[in-house]
């Protein structure tokens, strides 16, 4: 996909931090941050950083400064602490009920005596906040590369402070990150993974985030409603066009949907303004949930040398209304060019939705901007050459220049000519380079350019890993309870060269299962082999997934679900609930059997040796002729299942008994199967509600069910409760 753009001078835009007070401590629990940096026509370098810990574990900032990435290269000392003060506060949401702070920090140390280049601001240490779904508590990191030039004030792309994000299962996710480069560069967005050094990234990206070429990332609906509840990571890294970066570090709280609606945002769409005229226009949101409180917003905000900056006040309105506010900007000469603005809606629940916008203005005035010819993605075959000249023209004949960003390693690009070219390396086949900047400026005051952003294939382009599974029936098995299940995933790619592939599970292992995630150190093929001896009866879920490491990083997944059903020849006789702490015996006329249970004590079945065992739906005793009703001792009532009429007589059936302390129709623990001898529960819960699963297992085949088992099935009849 290529993505053309045009613009002008843009400035860093300010963010008001109100400073809370100084905030010592030694420790850490890190829960996310962001780092950005500046550097003074002195050659003082200035690194900004938001941080979020634990309340009572928080690590004070610790920056050195290397002339190679990762903590290589020459370590020219540790930048001096500036600012170092707690501007906010909050508690995990999700029912993780986590304590944190926020703090603003700033680090200083000067460049003089530094030759012109690029130089990595680092600081590492461990841990992270424990049980994130798609990384260990382990190390993290923050680095900013640094582009110097003596004498020359410069800044890196600027980057949206951090904040812990709520993500509600059912509902879309978007957050744009509003970094721009005050040297007027073209930016670049990439997911930092990984979970080693030097970058301490997340093991695995969050499945189905996106990452758009104005660093909006996104979830969609159908992606949220799958993602397991609990804590995320995901790592983003700003790169502009000298080499310059930012980060930020985003820990993110999914939560089960708890009925809340998402609030809307109106539809705004682009905007146009010629310089010294004034562009006002309202933006609204509403909330379909009565008493939400409705939030609207818009960054980051035109803020120049040329004019007074834009506006658009914050504003909250209760609903059932309508929250609105107004965007009023008069830019002037040198505002020329194109500017991205993120407006967005919020509601105030405890686990807050969000609807967004990101609208583009174009200011044009007396310098206009150039116009850069369409490019278009492009292709090379393995072993190729891609050559090809950009072109353009000026609506003001003025003289335009030709540059390009993000080039692929080992490709030029000839200013004077406007000539791009390259011969992929073999370790570049079958890979596609996204975000490709080719840009023409003009000369005029102030000056302006167009730029395209552009795809290069070679190959056949990265090809997404594949996935085998080998168990029975798969992606459904239908599997018996108490038996053990064991099967390979195994996670395959076909690019050459092959692609370290990463194998993990996502959705969480049911009980007693075992899954070695394999992580990203090998290439194809990556074998792991999940394990497991269910035992209680259900339907589960486990969703595999094998991501490479190619460009651009592709991912697969195969989502599997497990039928666990009683075992062969087995019926469920009866489920039996019991309420209340007294003791309850129930025992047909005759004694064929006998149920007692006191809640705390024990639960026997007995029979009588005077005849077959028999058993009947509903628990009634077959004696002859006859049906004889159940007859309760004790203050408790038996609802009577209809229809009471299927009886099945053997010798000598196995009974398996299951407890479920809700009483739904999943018995959580399998407690015995054995003769209908004397039975005891070993450890009852201690609960005012308990419920028993018992399953007679025939010797010999058992009889199909008449037409009136089927229509007790069908109905739920067959299930008696006492209350």
């Amino acid at each position: 996909m290529n993505i053309k753009r045009v613009g002008g001078p843009i400035s860093i835009f300010a963010v008001a931090i109100t400073l809370l007070g100084v905030f010592s401590a030694h420790a850490s629990h890190f829960r996310g941050g962001s780092a950005q940096w500046t550097v003074n026509s002195a050659g003082l370098l200035t690194v900004d950083t938001t941080t979020l810990w634990r309340s009572d574990f928080i690590e004070s900032p610790f920056f050195n400064l290397y002339t190679g990435a990762g903590g290589t290269g020459t370590n020219l000392g540790a930048l001096t602490p500036g600012i170092d003060q707690q501007v906010g506060s909050g508690t995990e949401a999700c029912g993780l009920a986590s304590p944190y702070i926020v703090k603003h920090a700033t680090f200083t140390k000067s460049l003089s005596a530094q030759s012109a280049g690029v130089y990595y601001a680092r600081w590492t240490n461990c841990c992270r906040v424990a049980s994130i779904n798609n990384v260990g508590q382990s190390s993290w990191d923050h680095e900013v590369a640094i582009h110097y030039t003596p004498g020359l004030a410069t800044g890196g792309p600027t980057m949206l402070p951090a904040t812990i994000d709520i993500i509600t299962q059912g509902q879309p996710y978007s957050q744009n990150l509003n970094s721009i480069d005050p040297d007027h560069t073209p930016v670049g967005f990439q997911f930092i993974v990984g979970d080693v050094a030097p970058n301490w990234g997340p093991a695995t990206g969050i499945p189905g985030l996106a990452l758009d070429a104005i660093g909006t990332v996104s979830l969609s609906a159908a992606s949220t409603a799958t993602l397991a509840t609990g804590r995320w990571v995901y790592k983003v890294r700003v790169t502009d066009g000298n080499g310059g970066t930012a980060e930020r570090d985003v820990l993110v709280n999914v939560c089960a949907s708890t009925g809340n609606n998402p609030p809307v945002l109106a539809a705004i769409g682009p905007k146009f303004v010629n310089i010294t005229q004034t562009l006002s226009f309202g933006a609204s949101g509403t909330d379909p949930d009565a008493g939400n409180t409705a939030t609207i917003r818009a960054r980051p905000l035109p803020n120049t040398a040329y004019s007074v900056p834009a506006t658009f006040p914050q504003q909250s309105q209760m609903m059932p209304g309508t929250v609105s506010s107004t965007f009023t900007w008069t830019p002037q000469a040198g505002d020329e060019g194109t500017y991205n603005v993120f407006f967005e809606v919020f509601d105030d629940p405890l686990l807050p939705l969000i609807d967004s916008e990101t609208v583009t203005i174009t200011v044009s005035g007396n310098n206009n901007p150039p116009i850069l010819d369409p490019i278009g993605d492009q292709s090379v075959a393995n072993g190729g050459t891609l050559s090809f000249q950009i072109t353009g023209s000026d609506p003001d004949l003025n003289t335009i220049s030709c540059s390009a960003f993000f080039l692929p390693p080992s490709a030029t690009f000839n200013t004077g000519t406007c000539t791009f070219s390259w011969s992929p390396s073999p370790g570049q086949y079958n890979s596609t380079f996204t975000g490709i900047v080719f840009r023409m400026t003009d000369n005029g005051v102030p000056p302006l350019y167009d730029e395209e952003s552009i795809n290069i294939t070679v190959g056949a382009g990265n090809l997404a890993p594949q996935m085998t599974l080998t168990p029975p029936g798969a992606p459904t098995i239908n599997w018996t309870v108490n038996t053990a299940l064991s099967f390979d995933v195994t996670a395959t790619d076909a690019n050459t060269p092959l692609q370290n592939l990463n194998l993990t599970e996502q959705l969480g292992l049911p009980s007693g299962a075992t899954f070695a995630p394999q992580p990203n150190v090998g290439t194809s093929p990556r074998v792991s082999t999940f394990s497991w001896t269910p035992t209680v009866v259900g339907t589960y879920a486990v969703k595999f997934r094998a991501e490479d490491n190619g460009t651009p990083i592709l991912a697969t997944e195969q989502l599997v679900t497990i039928n666990v059903t009683p075992s062969v020849g087995t019926f469920v006789l009866q489920q039996w609930t019991f309420n209340g702490g007294g003791q309850t015996s129930v025992s047909p006329s005759g004694s064929a059997f006998r149920f007692t249970t006191s809640i705390g004590q024990e639960s026997t079945i007995g029979t009588s040796s005077s005849f077959d065992y028999v058993v009947q739906a509903g628990f009634w005793s077959f004696l002859g002729s006859g049906l004889v009703p159940v007859i309760l001792s004790g203050s408790k009532n038996l609802v009577q299942p209809a229809n009471p009429d299927l009886s099945w007589t053997g010798n000598n059936p196995q009974y398996s008994i299951y407890r479920s302390t809700n009483c739904s129709n999943v018995f959580s623990t399998w407690l015995t199967s054995q003769s209908p001898t004397a039975w005891t529960d070993s450890a009852p819960p201690v609960s005012p509600l308990v419920c028993y699963n018992v399953l007679a297992t025939a010797p010999g085949p058992i009889p199909p069910p008449d037409n009136d088992e089927l229509a007790d099935t069908a109905t739920g009849v067959n299930t008696a409760a006492k209350n």
